[in-house]
Order: C-alpha cells, then structure tokens, then sequence
C-alpha cells in the first residue's frame, strides 16, 4: 500500500498561519482591537481544518486513526490542544487562556516538525531539511524587516522632532505623518518583528536539540543573540510599563538596532553559528 505523504507546503502553511495568528493575539494584548481578536481566531479555525483534513487523508488511506508514531501523537496532541482552545474560546471567552494553550501547541508543532518521525512522514530527509531552512530564513528576514522599519521611523521621528522644535518646515516634514503616528507606527513594527524573532530563536534550539547538540553555545552569535531580544523586551517594557515616549523611545529603538547590526556582524565575520545549515 502506498504510505501518504503529507506536502511539505502543507506544514510550512499550518505553521505560518498558526505563528500569525498567535501575532494577533499578542497585538491584541497590547492594545484590544475586535479585528485583531477576530483575525487570530479565524485564522485559528483555519488551522484546525488544516490539521483535521491530515488526519482524514490518513484514515481514510490506512481506514484507522493513525497515531503510532511520535510524529503523529505529537501531531495529535497539538490538533487537540487547539481544539480545546476552540472551545473555550467560544464558550468561555478567556483570552489569555486560549493564547496559553496554542503557544504551547505551536512549540509542539515546531519540536515535531523537526522529529525524526516526521522526515519519513512527510518527505525525504534533505527536501524537509530545505523546508525547514525556508522557515528559519523567512522567519528571520520578515523580524529583521521590521526592526529595519522601526529604526528608520525613529531616524524620521528624531529629525521631525528637531525641525518642529527648530520651526524649520519644509515640503518633507509636511509630507511625514505627525510624530504620534510616526511613534505608533514604531511601536507596532517592534510588537510584531519582536515574536517573530523569538520563534526564530527558537526553531534554531529545538532543531539543534532534536540534531544531538549541533550548535556550538559558546559561540558569540548565541549571546549577540540573546542581546538582541532583551534590547527590544527593554524596549517594549519602557512603553508599556513605564510609558515612555517621543525622543527617549526612539533613541530606545535606534540603540536596539545597533544590537541588530553587531549580530548580523558577528554572524559573518566572528561566528560559525549558521555552518550547521549547509553541512
């Protein structure tokens, strides 16, 4: 009999998805908006379908519930935490609860996807290796992108600031937004890069765990790293904790992106942090 072989699109999307509607719901914890609230949800729904119709290719391949391996219970175990997070969501309507339990099912889904159950479940080992790789990469392109944004919305803050105190205006300062949305604008693009990042990190650990240790953590990228998000934790902690604004918060956010720079510097010129990737 033919064994079913799940695409490799198809996981990668379920974990996309899954990872942008736990966005949602984080956004929605920082400031509550009804469309975020209702994004996140749906996108939920979607994932469980997702989920759900792997479990009905399989039954209906082998005519049995297939969970004997560690991929599939693992698999198993996250599509029944998102559906009891479904349920109480609907019925009970508590938030944090339901944020609680799918960021658990989603780091099960990621320790899962690099099992290795998983590369005779969905495909050849180096074709989920190259999946994997995309994931890591476009993960941590899309955080980057949106540290770049908050720095260059401080950069025009900063100098927007300068010209309004100066009572220089030009064509450029009235074409630029006024500095409370240029400030909102960076606060977000901090909101979302920042767990982006974080899951980034944390798909390189559980993929060196499942590999039998390949990263070396004495090695400088590591801790360049972790810097990286305590500057921007630091940096979410001093607006919403403390509530500062307008200069100090941009000057914050450039400082945060000189950590972003000496990591990428690092990671080309002092570090071996990535070889695992091409061995």
């Amino acid at each position: 009999m033919m064994s079913f072989v799940l695409p490799a699109w198809m996981y990668d999307l379920i974990i996309y998805l899954y990872a942008l509607s736990l966005l949602f719901y984080f956004s929605d914890f920082v400031e509550t908006s009804r469309i975020k609230k209702r994004m996140a949800t749906g996108l939920l729904y979607f994932v469980w379908f997702l989920q759900t119709v792997f479990f009905m290719a399989r039954m209906f391949e082998y005519r049995s519930l297939t969970v004997m391996t560690m991929f599939e219970s693992l698999f198993f175990y996250a599509w029944l935490l998102l559906t009891i997070s479904l349920v109480i969501n609907r019925f009970f309507r508590m938030d944090l609860i339901v944020f609680a339990v799918n960021l658990l099912a989603f780091v099960v889904l990621l320790m899962n996807l690099f099992s290795s159950d998983s590369l005779q479940a969905l495909s050849e080992t180096e074709l989920i290796r190259d999946e994997l790789i995309v994931i890591h990469v476009t993960m941590a392109f899309a955080s980057y992108i949106a540290f770049t944004l908050a720095a260059l919305l401080a950069v025009f803050y900063l100098w927007l600031h300068r010209q309004l105190k100066r009572k220089k205006w030009s064509n450029l300062t009235k074409r630029l937004p006024h500095l409370a949305q240029i400030e909102t604008y960076m606060f977000w693009c901090v909101v979302w890069g920042l767990p982006l990042f974080i899951i980034n990190i944390l798909l390189a650990v559980i993929w060196s765990w499942q590999q039998g240790g390949l990263i070396e953590w004495n090695d400088p990228k590591i801790y360049n790293t972790l810097l990286v998000a305590l500057a921007y934790v630091f940096f979410l902690y001093q607006k919403m904790a403390r509530r500062v604004s307008g200069v100090s918060l941009a000057r914050y956010n450039l400082l945060a992106m000189l950590f972003v720079i000496l990591n990428y510097a690092v990671s080309n010129f002092l570090s071996d942090f990535h070889n695992w990737v091409w061995h």
